[in-house]
């Protein structure tokens, strides 16, 4: 077992997002996705991870204190290399599915309640 601290675990997320970001850019099915470098990175590096506990049985744990602050951040920017042009790109079906999103959304609590009293009947 191999811990890192705080500084450890800010070092090895600031090498997972370079990683992430040279795999973009060299992989085009990534670039023509638009998967973003942390998302990338993360992959990898959990993929590999999780070979070295089950092969080598040898386990790194992280830091969590700046998990929050860290997720905020990143789900704060993911969407900040999206533009109008790839929007308007995307055509009827990107309009389709944002209506089945909002529609999604709009009809997610009545759902979860109406599920809930279901449910409850169920029992």
């Amino acid at each position: 077992m191999f811990h890192l601290d705080t500084y450890g675990t800010l070092v090895a997320a600031t090498l997972v997002l370079l990683l992430g970001g040279k795999c973009v850019t060299s992989i085009p099915l990534l670039r023509k996705y638009t998967i973003p470098a942390p998302v990338a990175g993360g992959l990898l590096v959990a993929l590999l991870l999780l070979a070295l506990k089950k092969f080598a049985n040898w386990e790194i744990s992280f830091d969590m204190s700046l998990k929050d602050p860290l997720m905020l951040a990143f789900f704060a920017t993911i969407g900040l290399n999206a533009n109008l042009a790839r929007l308007r790109a995307g055509g009827r079906a990107l309009m389709v599915f944002l209506f089945v999103v909002l529609a999604c959304c709009w009809c997610r609590t009545p759902l979860a309640s109406a599920w809930r009293k279901y449910w409850v009947w169920i029992r």
